[in-house]
């Protein structure tokens, strides 16, 4: 947060105070949301699942969601992910080896999320 007056959410909004949540992330517009895995272990498959890794699915009904990832073990082994493979409910990455580590980051409207 910028500004001379930094707030913690957990001081202004109970939900936040009762999760345990003390500081909340914006969006520049409304409908976005981030998600992220730390650590992923690259499968043999490539296929990050949502609901097996505890997110969201994404909503595509109005468009796509970017997917950033980097690979902790390998950075010459760079990840890639089609279009075509960003499903609502998984998306699969090509390009790191079997094993590699990685962290993953997606931004986009969740499924049910207003926009």
């Amino acid at each position: 947060m910028s500004g001379a007056m930094k707030k913690n959410a957990k001081d202004f909004i109970p939900y936040c105070q009762d999760q345990g949540i003390p500081h909340l992330c914006g969006a520049g517009k409304s409908g976005v949301s981030m998600q992220k895995l730390s650590g992923w272990v690259m499968s043999a498959t490539g296929i990050v699942n949502f609901a097996n890794q505890g997110l969201v699915d994404m909503d595509i009904t109005n468009g796509t969601y970017a997917v950033l990832v980097q690979n902790q073990t390998d950075a010459a082994d760079e990840a890639t992910i089609a279009e075509a493979d960003k499903l609502g409910h998984q998306f699969t990455i090509v390009g790191p080896d079997t094993n590699d580590v990685l962290d993953i980051v997606i931004v986009g409207t969740l499924k049910g999320q207003l926009s």
